[in-house]
């Protein structure tokens, strides 16, 4: 029989003997193949059959390969659209095809710009819109399929312009010709090379000008006309781009003269107590060109203006605010004066309330009484407390410091301490003990919780006696009520022909006497009951009603 291969029509093989099956060989793998025969006799060959289907060759078996598309590094700007093809052959396809970058998987997200199209077999495309840096890393694209996995890495380096130069533009060292200029480095480079474009500003003609590209963080002027007015702004540049400006606050003057300094920092309170409070301070970083010779300091209540408080014939940079209001909140601030006059006022210290600063601890207990909750309430103390300085708070029960849990937790102020109890339970009953200290000695205070719950289970075991078809069932009295009274205990059943528990009385005593069935066999289970709840119940051995009389009228 000859075998005839279509896809084009080619000679496939020839089977020699009367056989209804054979080879096909020369084909190409991935290519699609319909399959026709006929046979032949000494007279010749018959009719061709009719063409099989068509069939794709592949493999029936293959463990997956990755292979991603283009150079080993990929290199783009930020904002731009990065397109990533991976080949994934393998049979079966690959159904679990995914995308990493520095091993944080890619999610697929639209709104994000991130799309992955998996939809075509033994392929994986990648495309990110408007790359951003932080998107960069080591790009990894995994796949598998029954029978192993496999995965290829290459690197995505992602180029954009640096950040702003850091911190302020400082002009310093101004003359009539020249001034200094100094600034921080970017912390964001880009991820290339970045120099420093500086630009000048002449406020008479309203105009920009390239003054210097350098790679250092400050830069020498010496090309000022005495007598105008200047501004600088700096860039940070590379290849892609340049940064924001980084702009002085305001113009210089180019001229050989001092001028008032700049503010002194924000001032430090660091001894207080009801009617004082000592200052310290750093001395401007500039002082115009002139010796700083006196010093001014503001002063504040909440909500209150500034006003002068002290002036200071010294250079000295500390002072004791006096004549303070106890209980008042300060603010301060410091202004520095050389001859050219006075600063600008400084940043405001942080707020500071007049009051002693040795105060013995005490709690303000009257919150804390004997309290009795229920299982599973929520139960605050907010304590207030007092001591100079701030005192520490330690909650214990008995004589052991309390954790805190997701049942308890405990937060503390300079004024508050509060234990808070959200979901109470029985093991959170009993003595709670609040010790506060500072270094002028310590106080206590207690508060006992009581917790109501459901009883314990009724004491086994229980006794059975039958008389008859009567049942009668003993046992012990609950050791724990729970905290309330008993009301009753409750007493259920099943037999052998019914699957379910049922209720079969209750009682307020220890005992009780239930009818029978002759031929059943009982069980029986027993809970204390409170206005809380039921406790977990007590179960009886199986107990079986002998057959008489009785069973044989039920059985007729």
């Amino acid at each position: 029989y000859p075998l005839c291969a279509l896809s084009p029509t080619t000679k496939a093989g020839e089977v020699k003997m009367q056989m209804e099956h054979g080879l096909v060989e020369g084909i190409d793998l991935g290519q699609g193949y319909s399959i026709r025969v006929r046979a032949k006799n000494a007279a010749g060959f018959g009719p061709w059959s009719i063409e099989s289907e068509q069939v794709v060759c592949k493999f029936k078996a293959l463990k997956p390969k990755v292979k991603i598309n283009g150079p080993k590094e990929i290199i783009a700007r930020e904002d731009e659209t990065v397109v990533v093809v991976a080949d994934v052959p393998a049979e079966p396809a690959c159904e679990d095809i995914k995308w990493l970058i520095s091993n944080n998987e890619v999610v697929d997200d639209i709104k994000s710009g991130v799309t992955i199209d998996n939809t075509k077999a033994h392929k994986s495309v990648l495309q990110i819109d408007a790359i951003t840096r932080k998107q960069g890393g080591i790009l990894t694209c995994e796949a598998s399929n029954m029978h192993g996995k496999a995965k290829m890495s290459i690197q995505l380096t992602v180029h954009g312009k640096p950040s702003a130069p850091e911190d302020r533009l400082v002009v310093s060292n101004i003359s009539s010709t020249g001034c200094q200029l100094n600034w921080t480095a970017s912390k964001n480079s880009g991820g290339l090379p970045l120099e420093y474009l500086v630009e000048k500003y002449t406020v008479a003609s309203d105009s920009w000008a390239k003054q210097a590209i350098t790679s250092n963080t400050e830069l020498l002027v010496n090309d000022l006309e005495e007598g105008k007015e200047y501004e600088f702004r700096v860039f940070a540049e590379n290849e892609i781009g340049e940064s924001e400006a980084l702009t002085t606050p305001k113009a210089i003057v180019a001229k050989n003269q001092y001028t008032v300094s700049l503010p002194p920092c924000q001032p430090e309170v660091t001894e207080w107590n009801e009617r004082c409070m000592t200052l310290k301070w750093k001395a401007p970083i500039d002082d115009g060109g002139m010796p700083v010779y006196a010093y001014n300091v503001e002063a504040r209540t909440t909500g209150g203006e500034w006003q002068v408080w002290e002036c200071l014939d010294t250079p000295e940079t500390t002072a004791v605010m006096q004549k303070l209001q106890k209980g008042q909140e300060y603010q301060f601030r410091v202004i520095a004066i050389n001859k050219a006059g006075k600063s600008d006022p400084g940043h405001p210290s942080r707020p500071k309330v007049a009051k002693e600063t040795d105060l013995l601890p005490f709690i303000d207990a009257k919150c804390l009484r004997d309290t009795t909750a229920e299982v599973k309430d929520r139960l605050k103390f907010d304590v207030p407390i007092f001591g100079e300085p701030a005192p520490e708070v330690c909650w214990m029960k008995g004589e052991e410091p309390i954790e805190e849990d997701k049942s308890i937790s405990i937060m503390n102020t300079e004024s508050h301490t509060k234990i808070v109890f959200n979901n109470i339970s029985k093991k959170n009953a009993g003595t709670y003990n609040l010790v506060i200290r500072n270094k002028s000695g310590e106080d206590k205070a207690s508060v006992t919780v009581s917790v109501l719950d459901r009883p314990a289970a009724p004491e086994g075991p229980m006794k059975v006696s039958i008389e008859g078809t009567a049942i009668t069932l003993l046992w012990k009295h609950v050791k724990d009520d729970g905290g309330v009274p008993i009301e009753h205990y409750q007493l259920e059943k099943i037999d052998n022909e019914k699957n379910s528990w049922g209720a079969c009385g209750h009682t307020k005593e220890n005992t009780i006497t239930v009818p029978g069935l002759p031929g059943l066999t009982y069980q029986f289970r027993l809970s204390a009951v409170n206005r809380i709840g039921d406790s977990d119940p007590l179960v009886s051995e199986n107990i079986s009603v002998t057959e008489g009389e009785d069973a044989l009228v039920r059985s007729l």
